[in-house]
């Protein structure tokens, strides 16, 4: 099935490369987990990011349909 991942921040090194609209095929009834390993996004870094399906919170078991759209941001931090 085909979602779309949007990156920012740091994690745009993780987004997929093409094409330009940033969608990634990925076995059906794959959660946001499966996707972030997909981009190689480490397993030590998943849970302090923030996540959104389709503009809504998600976690890392959350199962994505074909045609979602994923968004993930860099942890925030300050000081």
């Amino acid at each position: 099935m085909r979602i779309v991942v949007k990156a920012y921040n740091e994690m745009r090194r993780y987004a997929p490369q093409s094409p330009a609209d940033g969608s990634l095929e990925v076995p059906p009834g794959s959660t946001v987990r499966a996707v972030l390993a997909i981009l190689g996004i480490p397993s030590r870094n998943q849970a302090d990011l923030p996540l959104f399906r389709n503009g809504r919170p998600a976690d890392l078991d959350t199962i994505l349909s074909a045609g979602d759209t994923l968004v993930v941001f860099a942890p925030m931090s300050g000081g």
